[in-house]
């Protein structure tokens, strides 16, 4: 199944949102996520913009199916740097849980962590 055009900028915007602060985001609170992905105090080339924020929760439409509600976010994990955000389809319910990349400090730490199990 080919993914279309909707689909990919849906995934983009989850990984783009993955890599802001958004711990302590509490479940369903709409207004707080779109502040959330509107400022942040990591990461500031991924802020979105209003419209894109409103887009993204589906609070620009009048449509109740456009969208994704935040469900949880682990923020950096121990000294590996993992972070992960899981994101619901207002459309279907299903989840996506979005994966981003280490940061400098953890990232550091993980390749010590590999040299020593090599």
């Amino acid at each position: 199944m080919a993914l279309t055009i909707k689909q990919l900028m849906d995934y983009s915007w989850m990984s783009q949102a993955s890599y802001l602060n958004l711990d302590g985001l509490a479940l369903g609170n709409v207004p707080d996520l779109i502040g959330k992905l509107k400022s942040s105090d990591i990461n500031k080339s991924n802020i979105f913009t209003d419209h894109q924020a409103k887009l993204f929760t589906g609070s620009a439409t009048s449509d109740p199916a456009d969208g994704f509600n935040f469900i949880n976010h682990i923020p950096n994990v121990d000294d590996t740097g993992f972070s992960a955000t899981v994101f619901q389809s207002n459309e279907d319910n299903t989840y996506t849980i979005a994966v981003r990349g280490t940061e400098p400090p953890g990232e550091a730490a993980n390749n010590n962590f590999w040299k020593r199990s090599a």
